[in-house]
């Protein structure tokens, strides 16, 4: 009998331990899950090589850092305006903050909307401009436009002004690049970051989003399409 005892012992620690490899399994698979949905690890390349963090957020795939490509995706390369004037010009042209290519690492490239809604693409082959449809989704996912600045936004004052309420919730990482008028004028660094969407207003305007260092909200608003700002791409569906 002490023997059955000790068998039917042995079944039951045998089968405890079972369970708990069950549990434990079934605990990391879910983790691992729930670490791909907003995973921050991949990677693309743009056509001069510059290779970007991109980050999953709800059921879209975002470049977690801005543009910084000088080529389209076919090798042609876009003109850098430098000059006020010749900026007020209607064709396709980038340049950087202040006409200091040192902005470049930090804060990446400021387009022209004719850069980005041309017939040639300005993203990574498999990615695309975002519409003011797909920003709207975006900001949505992040909790509306009251409050999503501050789960987009880089956290601390690296690359923004004091305040900067940010948690960086998703890992997006915007930064407050400024931007380019329409004749020329840079500002609004550590202040704002513009993106452009794709959408179009009218036949001189266009939509873009706009972050704040001093509030946690987003918006979207329409500026010439002489205006240069900042680019993050999205991945195709």
């Amino acid at each position: 009998m002490r023997i059955l005892h000790s068998n039917k012992e042995k079944m039951i620690k045998s089968n405890k331990s079972g369970i708990y490899r069950c549990v434990l399994i079934s605990c990391m698979v879910v983790l691992m899950i729930s670490c791909k949905k907003n995973d921050d690890s991949g990677s693309v390349t743009d056509a001069d090589g510059n290779k970007y963090k991109t980050v999953v957020i709800g059921d879209q795939t975002w470049m977690a850092e801005n543009l910084k490509t000088t080529s389209f995706q076919d090798g042609t390369a876009i003109n850098l305006i430098t000059d006020n004037t010749a900026w007020s010009y209607s064709g396709a042209a980038y340049c950087w903050y202040g006409n200091d290519q040192a902005t470049n690492e930090d804060f990446g490239i400021l387009y022209n909307y004719f850069a980005v809604a041309g017939s040639k693409n300005l993203c990574p082959d498999g990615w695309h401009i975002p519409s003011s449809d797909e920003w709207t989704t975006l900001i949505d996912f992040a909790g509306g436009s009251n409050v999503a600045g501050s789960k987009l936004k880089e956290s601390g004052t690296s690359h923004w002004f004091t305040p900067n309420s940010s948690e960086n919730k998703f890992h997006f990482s915007a930064q407050g690049g400024g931007m380019r008028d329409q004749y020329g004028l840079f500002s609004n660094l550590g202040e704002n970051c513009f993106y452009w969407t794709s959408t179009v207003y009218s036949a001189d305007k266009a939509w873009y989003t706009i972050l704040y260092n001093s509030s946690s909200s987003v918006l979207k608003n329409y500026w010439s399409k002489n205006a240069g700002f900042s680019v993050r791409c999205v991945k195709d569906n």
